[in-house]
């Protein structure tokens, strides 16, 4: 009885094995196929770059800031020491009440000769009236020239282009599509060229990303694409060197115009969400 029972074992467990062997390949295999029918498509990587020009001029002291200004100058004046125009012009007054004395040994005659401390003062106030500033305010501001950099000189602006994303044009910042083989800071450096050109010289900074925003697209778009939507990786670029105007000669089958406009300006133009994601790396100068 035992034997039996012993070679009926044997023969039972391989047939057991075989079969659970074959029942779990059917489960993989039908997960297998459940999980390429339900993928969801991936994101396409976009990698865009805030490209800007830092304030050329200080900005215009606010009233507290002048009345705190005026406190320190009068305080310093006050404790000051007198400085060396001062002192000449009272070693003149000086020689000038000995020469009138009559005490002309005491005085030099070539010192008494020479330009006094008050004929240079008087020079130095002619100079500086002759003397043109330039103007806070430009012809491009005048002429509320967005496309120039040569405007709002006391602001930070950024560059900010109306570029065909899907069917419609949409204002963001310079941005282009990853491709496989070049990192995103490459791909930042091959639509900086492709915009800016020789015109305007800029500097990418760091290596990895300072920003990050995702949005979906269409279902047109989806087809087209073959992704879902898109995640933006956003890079920091600041104007090194520009010519006179800073103007561009952009493609306009991509991007159909372009504007350098001010922290303030940007919230005007480009979208609730996607003002929001740049507003983090955005540091204000106000």
């Amino acid at each position: 009885m035992l034997q039996i029972c012993s070679k009926f074992r044997h023969c039972l467990i391989p047939h057991l094995q075989k079969s659970c062997l074959n029942n779990l390949k059917q489960i993989g295999t039908a997960s297998a196929v459940a999980n390429s029918t339900n993928a969801e498509p991936e994101w396409q990587l976009i990698a865009a770059t805030c490209i800007s020009r830092s304030p050329i001029i200080t900005a215009e002291l606010t009233p507290m800031e002048k009345e705190y200004k005026e406190l320190v100058e009068q305080r310093e004046f006050e404790q000051s020491l007198q400085s060396d125009h001062e002192l000449r012009l009272i070693e003149d007054k000086i020689k000038i009440d000995l020469m009138s004395m009559q005490d002309r040994d005491l005085v030099e005659i070539e010192e008494v000769s020479s330009q006094t401390g008050t004929e240079f003062e008087d020079a130095s106030v002619a100079e500086l009236e002759s003397h043109q500033f330039g103007s806070r305010v430009t012809d491009a501001d005048k002429l509320n020239d967005m496309t120039s950099l040569n405007r709002a000189l006391d602001r930070s602006l950024y560059l900010t282009i109306s570029q065909k994303l899907g069917s419609q044009h949409q204002w963001v910042f310079p941005q282009t599509k990853w491709i496989p083989g070049e990192t995103l800071r490459q791909s930042c450096e091959r639509i900086v060229k492709d915009i800016c050109g020789s015109k305007i010289k800029v500097k990418i900074l760091g290596n990895s990303p300072c920003g990050f925003y995702k949005y979906k697209y269409s279902k047109e778009m989806r087809k087209d694409e073959g992704f879902i939507g898109a995640k933006v990786f956003f890079f920091t670029g600041h104007v090194l060197a520009f010519d006179t105007q800073g103007k561009l000669d952009i493609n306009k089958d991509i991007f159909s115009d372009y504007l350098w406009l001010t922290q303030d300006e940007l919230s005007t133009k480009l979208g609730k969400s996607y003002y929001q994601a740049v507003s983090s790396f955005i540091i204000s100068d106000q």
